[in-house]
């Protein structure tokens, strides 16, 4: 036995060199000290574990302890009564799964409740190394999932929250650290309020890399989605807002970490700035450290989700800090900064800010990325930015009609849907129509002829606000009317009300343009008389408003009369006032064709006209009394005249008419007295009295239609 002793005892000095453990194993020294370990002789037994403590940190030759059967030996050593040989046991299988190879074969062979008991061992020193054992396996998520199922994370937090020694509290915490890369243990983390509650608790470790495994195990957590509220409880926020200001500093990146995660939760993300973690994030922003700066920023983006962080990072400098970073090229810094701007634009309270403070430029920027998803978040933010009427003006500067125009080329709908949105909105500036239509008319026409319900409604409203000024309505035509008429006149016969309403607008609109006139009388009319039926109040003011600019065109009359003439009467009886007076400016102008006149009286237009006589509008009265004065020209006048109520409801208008009311009255009169039929019940009605009124006036015209009327007052 003393040689054997001093053979293992010379072993174990020469196994402290590298070449010597090589020689070791060559020389088949391996099994004969795995025999050795487990002898009756405390001393032997110990010095070869020892030896084989030395040899387990050979790399390359970790397999020959599985080869040699050692691995039941060590489990055996585990259970042995001499602490020094449970502690070089478990120091042996500690190094066997440092590497990757061993790692199965010890979770096969050895018995992880052997590990766990020896967690509660008296000796710290095989508590550490058993716990070290049970992180090396937890590394591989096979070992960990086994490790979870038998009951190790309880034990592991156990150890956290009793221990007072630094490297055990270090081994448990790297050891739930490594489980917690297996998504699966999430929500066993969770579960069990013992164990949060020890990794919150380690977050304020006086151990610096305690703190540090505390906060990577949270990070993991939050990262899970369905565990990521859990993670914000029992101080797990607080905790890791509070380490915002550790002094160490990988400590406060792997906070701002932990925080983007959180933040990934609507209800976390005003917490974070409630706790008052924002003004340590823009600070970390400012620091030197890129990647510190990259974690902060990240963290800041996802704050700015919530509306209700908006004022607060702009408050705070957060803004300002997205700005400036928004240039940077390093890690997608700059995008990331531009997405948290795009954000901001979801809050009305905070888009002249953004304006005002040069969110536009890098907006627009990313709306020119080949990313689909950028590109479309830019261009709903810049569409949502067009609402302020001092931004409009900052974008056209920053050049977005370009940008807009190239966004049309992709087939995506969604971005096509915001471009039309975006063009919409910013042709509610009127400085900007001309070069609006001068640069994108052709796009607009495109937008128009989608197939998406809300892209053709806005690419349609953006060419009714350009249609406004009657200067672009030449650089709008240029490419040929004919296919743009086309396209806004087949919008017109679509179902949507929507539609045909903007349709409707932008036809109006281009009709102040007279020699559009006849295309519109061709292709569209019959249209615009259909859509004059609606119910639709925007709708009835729209047609009224093209059938009184159409009516002065005398190739409107045939349609207008034959086929509109019972909807424009409809029109005058609406509740909306320029509806009405649009609509009986039309029926004046074509109550003076002469043409088709008897279908007036088909449809009751006198009688309509009596009522309009009677209106509050004075410019009504007069286009009213206008439009009998050129119906009073035809024979079917006198049919029931003396129940029209014609000369009555005139007449009492004279006494506080003006003199364009009286000249058609006076007109009216002169026509009227031209009936035989009509004279007898006019002298009735007062109208002796009522030509002396209008004579009482020295005006050419009153006199001039009133001769007729005298020589019956003669007679």
């Amino acid at each position: 036995e003393s040689c054997v002793k001093n053979s293992c005892r010379a072993l174990c000095r020469l196994n402290t060199l590298g070449e010597n453990k090589v020689l070791t194993f060559s020389n088949g020294g391996l099994k004969p000290l795995i025999r050795l370990s487990t002898s009756s002789n405390d001393d032997i037994s110990l010095i070869s574990i020892m030896v084989l403590c030395n040899l387990s940190t050979c790399s390359g030759y970790n397999d020959r302890f599985v080869e040699e059967n050692g691995l039941p030996t060590l489990k055996q050593l585990l259970s042995s009564d001499y602490y020094l040989s449970r502690k070089n046991a478990a120091m042996v299988l500690c190094n066997l799964t440092s590497h990757e190879d061993a790692q199965g074969h010890v979770a096969r062979q050895v018995n992880l409740l052997k590990l766990f008991e020896l967690m509660n061992d008296t000796s710290s020193e095989c508590r550490a190394f058993a716990t070290m054992t049970l992180c090396n396996l937890a590394s591989k998520r096979m070992q960990g999932s086994a490790i979870l199922d038998a009951g190790g994370m309880q034990s592991l937090a156990t150890m956290v929250n009793t221990t007072d020694d630094t490297n055990l509290q270090r081994a448990a915490l790297l050891t739930l650290y490594n489980l917690s890369t297996c998504e699966l243990s999430h929500r066993l983390f969770v579960e069990d309020n013992d164990v949060i509650r020890s990794i919150v608790a380690s977050c304020r470790s006086r151990d610096v890399l305690c703190r540090r495994f505390a906060l990577m195990i949270l990070t993991n957590i939050a990262c899970n989605e369905k565990t990521r509220a859990e993670s914000t409880r029992g101080g797990g926020l607080q905790a890791a807002v509070l380490s915002l200001k550790d002094d160490d500093f990988s400590s406060r990146r792997l906070a701002c970490i932990c925080l983007a995660n959180m933040g990934n939760n609507a209800a976390t993300q005003s917490q974070i700035v409630v706790h008052g973690g924002l003004p340590s994030l823009v600070a970390l922003c400012l620091m030197g450290d890129d990647d510190t700066q990259e974690c902060a920023f990240m963290c800041l983006s996802n704050l700015a989700a919530n509306e209700s962080n908006h004022s607060p990072l702009i408050k705070q400098g957060a803004f300002k800090a997205f700005v400036d970073r928004s240039s940077s090229t390093k890690n997608d810094g700059g995008k990331t900064s531009i997405f948290a701007l795009a954000n901001l634009t979801a809050n009305s309270e905070t888009l002249s800010q953004v304006g005002r403070g040069g969110g536009i430029r890098p907006l627009i920027a990313l709306a020119k990325s080949d990313n689909l998803h950028a590109q479309c978040l830019a261009i709903s933010s810049l569409r949502r930015l067009g609402f302020i009427r001092e931004n409009r003006d900052r974008m056209m500067v920053e050049g977005i009609l370009e940008t807009l125009t190239s966004a049309c080329n992709t087939a995506e709908p969604e971005i096509l849907r915001e471009v039309a949105s975006c063009f919409c909105n910013l042709s509610l500036s009127s400085d900007y129509h001309l070069d609006t239509a001068r640069t994108a008319i052709s796009e607009l026409v495109i937008l128009a002829k989608s197939n998406d319900f809300e892209t053709v409604r806005c690419s349609l409203g953006a060419i009714g606000n350009l249609t406004e000024a009657i200067e672009a309505h030449p650089l709008i035509l240029r490419q040929g009317n004919v296919p743009f008429l086309d396209t806004i006149i087949g919008c017109l016969e679509r179902k949507e009300i929507d539609i045909k309403r903007e349709a409707a607008r932008a036809i109006s609109n281009l009709l102040s343009s007279i020699e559009i006139h006849p295309q519109i009388i061709q292709r569209g009319l019959d249209s615009l008389i259909l859509l004059s039926a609606r119910t639709c109040e925007e709708c009835q003011y729209l047609t009224a408003l093209s059938f009184r600019k159409l009516s002065p065109t005398i190739s409107s009359h045939h349609s207008l009369i034959n086929s509109g003439l019972q909807n424009i009467l409809s029109l005058v009886k609406v509740q909306d006032s320029k509806t009405r007076k649009h609509a009986i400016t039309a029926l004046r102008d074509l109550s003076a064709s002469g043409k088709d006149n008897i279908l007036f009286f088909k449809l009751g237009a006198p009688a309509s006209m009596v009522e309009l006589v009677k209106d509050n509008d004075k410019d009504i009265q007069i286009l009213a009394v206008a439009t009998l004065r050129h119906l009073s020209s035809n024979g079917c006048i006198t049919e029931d005249f003396s129940s029209s109520g014609i000369v009555q409801s005139v007449i009492r208008c004279i006494s506080w008419a003006n003199e364009d009311l009286r000249c058609q009255i006076a007109g009216l009169f002169a026509n009227l007295s031209e009936h035989m039929e009509c004279q007898s019940i006019m002298v009735l009605n007062g109208i002796v009295q009522a030509i002396d009124t209008l004579l009482s006036i020295e005006h050419h015209e009153i006199w001039q239609e009133n001769r007729p009327c005298s020589i019956v007052k003669v007679d």
